[in-house]
């Protein structure tokens, strides 16, 4: 806190300020009216955002269990295709 007060009833004041408390339930809900939108970098995951970029094409951030599950899925419907001819 910085303090300029000149005069000792300017200090009184900028020290009570301190006791001042913000309920929880109010301060949840500033909070929330508050909260800003991720921007840059995140904002290149909006769904509007990746059409542009990708030309239509999903693009999902690097997650080695979901690649696991692509090349599972791959592997199952190159099977198919195998069984299929």
């Amino acid at each position: 806190m910085i303090i300029g007060a000149s005069k000792l009833v300017q200090l009184e004041d900028n020290l009570r300020s301190v006791e001042f408390g913000i309920p929880h339930e109010l301060r949840m809900k500033l909070d929330k009216v508050s909260a800003l939108q991720p921007g840059h970098p995140y904002d290149i995951f909006n769904p509007g955002l990746q059409g542009r970029i990708s030309g239509g094409t999903s693009v999902y951030p690097w997650a080695p269990l979901v690649f696991m599950r692509h090349r599972q899925a791959i592997r199952e419907c190159e099977s198919a295709r195998r069984q299929k001819k």
